[in-house]
């Protein structure tokens, strides 16, 4: 196992140090508001990623990959597309969850296009949040009209991927 950071992990540090240095500039307590607001989000995140990666964890082991293979594998074309999209819809967890499940489903036999529409179901259709915020919140009307502009959204994210495979 290699213990190099990879460019996006080496990014993030180069753009946290940039940040850092522009809040020790500006002063006026910005760094401490910044501490406050990183202890927060790592007591929020300390106890829900370990439980996110043990999930995909076994569920990379009872994952049965024939199925996963026969439903969105890479030769399933738009029918995998459309059943990834709606899946990605239905898993009700934030991205400390869907991830490690796409990748998990991905290491099963998933297609590529068929994980960017799952992605993007979950990240566009989200029934978890359209049941407790958005329709609450915000009306059948407005969550009707919004469901029914961005629809169509992940199967075409699928659909485009798949074509730019064919092209790259």
């Amino acid at each position: 196992m290699s213990i190099a950071p990879d460019l996006p992990t080496v990014f993030l540090w180069v753009l946290a140090a940039v940040l850092f240095g522009v809040a020790v500039v500006k002063g006026e307590g910005r760094l401490g508001e910044a501490f406050k607001a990183t202890s927060k989000l790592l007591g929020m995140v300390v106890f829900r990623l370990p439980l996110a990666l043990m999930l995909a964890g076994f569920l990379s082991q009872v994952m049965p990959s024939d199925l996963v293979g026969s439903s969105i594998g890479a030769e399933t074309g738009l029918s995998g597309v459309v059943i990834a999209s709606v899946v990605g819809g239905l898993v009700p967890s934030g991205p400390f969850v869907s991830f490690p499940i796409a990748l998990t489903l991905f290491k099963s036999g998933a297609g590529m296009p068929q994980l960017i529409a799952f992605i993007s179901g979950w990240g566009i259709f989200a029934l978890h949040r359209i049941l407790i915020y958005e329709w609450p919140l915000m009306g059948l009307r407005f969550t009707a009209l919004r469901f029914a502009a961005s629809g169509l959204v992940p199967p075409l994210t699928g659909l485009l991927a798949m074509a730019l495979m064919e092209v790259y």
